[in-house]
């Protein structure tokens, strides 16, 4: 999914001319191209009328051919903007020039955690912080039916205030009005909850919570979780442990063992940042003073993401209580096959028999589920 990001990270070609825009839309003022994804081309511009800042985003003309996607992108476009939220991109206005749907939204001054973190990490708090707006954000729209299905660093801007604002919200579902035959083909796989991959599930909020975990893993970590799992604790030197919980319990593979709403992941990682102490980050990994610059607005933000402090520390810890827990075991073995080779003359009577376990039946509950706005 694309959206509006002020520098794109690669050259490519714009669909349409600036001039071009300004004779199909001549209610705005188009300033520059932005960015191409698979739904269609990003341009900033100026609305004339009451002279603010707006991203417009050109549809594709083969997507606009399908009716049936015509109907539902009008229905989504309408039930975003009735949404009203700090965290959220809003959407001023839409409709359709020249056989081409169109949509307008406020115009975010700010990079996409993609193009500023890739491969790179951020301060414990700086990241909890980040990903508890992004968290607020989907609850509001989850109130109200909607889903996202596609949470990802290059859908979350940030802006110069620090601020992360959600783009690209319902129109991944306005594509596939069945959810269970579209859920794979609208998610980016490595953000997808494990359920987006069963034909005919019904996805709910537990989904957009699976990929706000897996981000919120790589912001802390700077690398995608992986099918280990391992605590991010074990991998980042300044990491707290108590942050372990909160991930990987947004991470689980069963949604009914995630939280069950956007909401409780929140309040869950503002505990965190109300009861752990900021950590003191390494001399080396903090950007050294520069003098005021002109080349880029975002370079504040820029200088948040760092090269992630390697927990060498813990990773030795885990390797040597590994080995630690072998000899243990080795030697616990050599002790019994000791006693099992003594004379039955020499073994103790057993005082007692412990009685077979009882099978035990775990029990689960799951979330509400949620379909698209009406």
């Amino acid at each position: 999914m694309d959206q509006p990001t002020v520098e794109p990270s690669e050259a490519i070609a714009p669909p349409f001319s600036l001039e071009e825009l300004e004779e199909m839309l001549p209610a705005y003022s188009f300033e520059r191209f932005l960015d191409s994804g698979a739904m269609g081309a990003v341009y900033q511009a100026r609305q004339k009328s009451l002279d603010r800042a707006v991203a417009v985003k050109i549809l594709h003309p083969e997507l606009c051919q399908d009716q049936e996607f015509r109907t539902s992108f009008e229905r989504e476009a309408k039930a975003m903007a009735k949404l009203n939220h700090r965290n959220l991109v809003a959407v001023y206005d839409f409709g359709e020039v020249k056989d081409m749907l169109y949509i307008v939204m406020k115009f975010i001054d700010g990079q996409s955690l993609h193009d500023s973190c890739a491969g790179k990490s951020l301060v414990p708090c700086e990241a909890a912080e980040l990903v508890a707006g992004i968290c607020r954000g989907l609850q509001h729209a989850h109130h109200h039916r909607i889903l996202h299905r596609d949470i990802k660093p290059a859908n979350i801007l940030v802006d110069a205030s620090f601020q992360a604002n959600i783009v690209d919200f319902g129109i991944a579902e306005a594509v596939g009005t069945d959810f269970g035959n579209q859920a794979e083909s609208f998610c980016t796989p490595d953000y997808a909850a494990p359920e987006t991959h069963y034909q005919g599930c019904k996805l709910d909020a537990r989904t957009d919570i699976y990929s706000v975990g897996v981000l919120f893993y790589e912001l802390l970590t700077g690398e995608l979780p992986g099918e280990e799992r391992i605590p991010p604790s074990y991998l980042i030197a300044d990491c707290p442990p108590a942050y372990d919980d909160v991930v990987l319990q947004a991470i689980h593979p069963d949604p009914n063992h995630r939280y069950q709403e956007a909401e409780a992941f929140a309040e869950a990682i503002e505990g965190l940042l109300n009861s752990t102490p900021e950590p003191e980050v390494a001399a080396s990994h903090t950007p050294a003073p520069t003098a005021p610059t002109h080349s880029s607005p975002h370079a504040h933000f820029t200088h948040h993401c760092r090269t992630s402090p390697s927990n060498t520390q813990n990773k030795s810890k885990a390797g040597i209580g590994l080995a630690a827990a072998l000899i243990v075991i080795g030697l616990l073995t050599y002790v019994f096959i000791q006693q099992l080779s003594k004379p039955d003359s020499q073994q103790p009577e057993p005082e007692w028999t412990p009685e077979p376990a009882q099978p035990q039946h775990a029990g689960s509950k799951g979330g509400e589920d949620i379909s698209q706005a009406e």
